[in-house]
């Protein structure tokens, strides 16, 4: 087993949630603009859509990371190339924005880099 790939799982997991309270402030700096009349209806339902969706593949990817077990890959860079693969497999299957895997993919290289540094 790696313990780097141990490492890996659990640091990109708190990476997520901490991608996913990102969203959530967007989403409410998104509500106060449009309370403060600095965007209309529209914009702020249009973005708030979006970052509803993108919450929701962030809880998915989440989720999915349970599915990964350490002890079957060499090093955390192949852990790390198994999760890009099923994070946008995941995404392309439930019609996620395309810009949570590419917020996703730039976690699991910031977590990729630590644990092999």
């Amino acid at each position: 087993m790696s313990l780097g790939s141990e490492k890996f799982l659990k640091i990109l997991r708190i990476e997520l949630e901490d991608l996913q309270a990102h969203l959530e402030a967007l989403e409410k700096q998104t509500d106060d603009a449009m309370r403060r009349g600095l965007a209309t209806e529209h914009v702020v339902r249009e973005n708030c859509a979006l970052y509803e969706n993108e919450k929701c593949s962030v809880r998915r990817f989440i989720n999915e990371l349970k599915t990964f077990d350490a002890a079957g890959y060499d090093s955390p860079a192949v852990l790390a190339e198994a999760v890009k693969k099923r994070f946008a497999e995941v995404q392309r299957a439930c019609d996620y924005a395309g810009a949570s895997c590419v917020f996703a993919e730039r976690k699991i290289c910031k977590v990729l880099r630590y644990v092999t540094a």
